[in-house]
């Protein structure tokens, strides 16, 4: 199985994978682990998270998950 860049092929998956938003929460959400899906999934490599667009990125590039950008027309 072929995988995204900053992923690897998990062949049990992982329901538990890190993502950006778990960065930034005071608790950490309940997990277990079990395989999902079966057959396996592309899941990030180590030190890397789950962003919004369903990407592998860096800790330093999840904060733009998290920023709001204000664009203005020309005028």
């Amino acid at each position: 199985m072929s995988c995204p860049a900053n992923e690897t092929h998990n062949p049990c998956g992982d329901s538990c994978e890190p993502k950006c938003a778990d960065l930034y929460e005071y608790e950490r959400r309940p997990c277990t682990r079990e395989c999902y899906p079966p057959g396996g999934a592309c899941v990030c490599e180590r030190g890397f998270y789950r962003n919004k667009e369903k990407q592998c990125v860096s800790e330093e590039d999840c904060q733009t998950d998290f920023m709001e950008f204000i664009t203005f027309e020309p005028s």
